[in-house]
Formats: C-alpha cells, sequence, structure tokens
C-alpha cells in the first residue's frame, strides 16, 4: 500500500488495477485511477500478453513519507 493519494493515467493500452475490497477496474488510454492512503492494491496487470501499456502514476503525499508500506501497516 502507499500513504499518499494515487493518480493513475493510462496513456496507451489497457490496464487492470484494484484495490482491496473494490471490484477489478479496466481502464483505457485517458482514463484515471486513484487510490486513497488507506487502500491495499490487490490487482495491477495489462491484461493482453501481446497489447503494451503505458501509464504515469502520481502521488501526494508528505515529503518524509515511504513510496511503500506493507499492507498489514493499516
Amino acid at each position: 500500500r502507499h500513504d499518499a493519494y494515487v493518480y493513475v493515467y493510462v496513456v496507451e493500452g489497457t490496464v487492470e488495477m484494484q484495490v482491496e475490497g473494490k471490484p477489478v477496474q479496466r481502464l483505457s488510454a485517458g482514463q484515471v485511477f486513484t487510490e486513497d492512503p488507506a487502500d491495499v492494491d490487490a490487482v495491477m496487470r495489462t491484461p493482453s500478453e501481446t497489447q503494451p501499456a503505458r501509464f504515469v502514476a502520481f502521488m501526494i503525499k508528505r515529503a518524509d513519507a515511504p513510496v511503500t508500506l506493507p499492507a498489514s501497516g493499516n
């Protein structure tokens, strides 16, 4: 998990993303996925074995906060 607000913008292709307790979201180019600081990552994948995907992730966090934390750190 991340102690941050995370925004993932899909630049190209398709990605599937999910946080625990919520359904998997399939996103295409131009779409955005968001995570809150308490969310735990469950799925992050490209559903195609032949079509790559590109995305940009932005994190809004305290400067001294680590980028990742163990999921049990909720």
